[in-house]
């Protein structure tokens, strides 16, 4: 049960979720990827220390690197047949270190503190994200990090993450603080100009409130969806040509070789469709086992002279990793599902903050049909989450037994 008092468990996950966000502000200005690992690792460590529940956190841990490390072994392993086995061992190692922090301080937090207190600590993550727009605008620079798009793609992902969660948390309390931080996400999804995020950031936020209450639900899509979308325009009136014949092409075939001639201002959705090209190229060449980690990147380094990274969760994985490398993400998506369903089945042993957090997990996998969802810092953690929510076989077996029921967990007021 947990016994420390909500201040104090307020005070341990603002200053380890706005640690994060710190170390994600500061990559940016310093472009160091290590300072954001580190913060990972200072937050779990605070975290593990100040948890208001036991837990042999070590182990738990442990059990949840081992679940969630399928997928990243496969492209360790991957890296004997990339075409620079040097460059792409390289790769994999560093995104194994940079998502393996992640996925120790989802298992700690959810060992250790309540989802609703996860959820307001998610929360915090955005402060420094906002205080790092407002500095850029009042220096005239690129406050929504628009032109950013190595930390516009981890805040997409952060948006797409933490929405519906706060949307659940709101419903599920009412408490104005989480709609206050789901206001500045909506800034940040409206105004960074990523179509992805819009189409299922805002989505996901809605079916968690409708999870949570339905009632509310139909008053927010008859109520406010014509006033949000009026107010999302008038704040950005470009985001609308994002989603026009301007600013989308779907050609994906030969001819996209043809427009590395032309300026860069005249082309459209190029390095999506290149990546896209390139990674299909090596699917049909290599199908079973793909051409090895980081291939796609090599290759449009190496023969068309651009440093891009495969877009796009489905291409890069079957590019470089094959039928079998999607076989075994799969399973991973899988394990961490049935993980947090294991666990709702069991309703005295988790709180009703769980359902959101799965529709935030998924809503980031979504976003994995544009972007790497696999080496995003917010995918460890969500899958560290998840993993971490799996009932420990005592306790399935007393539930099933009919035996002692576990204390349910306590919300932080």
């Amino acid at each position: 049960m947990n016994t420390a008092s909500p201040l104090s468990v307020r005070l341990t996950l603002f200053f380890c979720f706005a640690l994060v966000g710190m170390g994600f502000v500061a990559f940016l200005w310093f472009e160091l990827f290590r300072l954001v690992t580190f913060s990972l690792i200072g937050a779990a460590v605070v975290a593990h220390a100040a948890g208001s529940r036991k837990s042999r956190s070590a182990l738990s841990i442990s059990q949840g690197l081992v679940n969630a490390s399928p997928i990243y072994i496969y492209a360790l392993i991957s890296t004997l047949w990339s075409p620079d086995r040097e460059q792409a061992l390289r790769d994999a190692v560093y995104i194994w270190i940079a998502v393996a922090p992640a996925i120790a301080l989802g298992v700690t937090l959810v060992r250790r503190y309540t989802f609703l207190q996860i959820a307001e600590g998610l929360a915090f993550l955005l402060l420094p994200f906002a205080l790092q727009a407002a500095v850029g605008a009042a220096q005239g620079n690129d406050p929504m990090l628009v032109g950013n798009l190595t930390m516009r793609s981890l805040l997409g992902s952060a948006i797409c993450l933490i929405s519906p969660i706060l949307a659940g948390a709101w419903a599920l309390t009412r408490r104005p603080r989480f709609l206050v931080f789901g206001l500045i996400a909506g800034v940040f999804a409206v105004t960074m100009e990523s179509r992805t995020v819009i189409l299922f950031a805002m989505p996901a936020a809605l079916l968690s409130v409708y999870l949570q209450d339905r009632k509310l639900a139909k008053q927010i899509v008859w109520r406010w969806t014509l006033p949000i979308i009026i107010a999302s325009l008038l704040a950005n009136p470009a985001m609308l040509a994002r989603f026009g014949s301007e600013g989308t092409n779907l050609n994906f075939g030969d001819s996209v070789i043809d427009e590395l001639a032309l300026p860069s201002e005249d082309r459209t959705d190029f390095d999506r469709r290149l990546t896209t090209f390139t990674a299909t190229a090596a699917f049909l060449e290599h199908p079973l086992f793909g051409h090895g980690y980081s291939s796609v990147f090599q290759t449009n380094q190496n023969e068309y002279g651009l440093e891009i990274s495969a877009h796009g969760l489905i291409p890069g994985t079957l590019g470089e990793l094959g039928l079998v490398g999607m076989a075994v993400l799969a399973y991973t998506l899988w394990r961490a599902h049935s993980a947090a369903k294991a666990a709702l089945r069991l309703p005295r042993a988790v709180d009703p903050m769980l359902i959101h957090f799965i529709v935030g997990f998924w809503a980031l996998i979504l976003v994995g049909l544009f972007h790497q969802t696999i080496e995003s810092v917010f995918f460890g953690l969500i899958l560290g989450l998840l993993m971490g929510t799996r009932p420990r076989k005592h306790l399935r077996a007393a539930l099933q037994s009919g035996g002692a029921q576990p204390h349910q967990q306590t919300s932080a007021p």
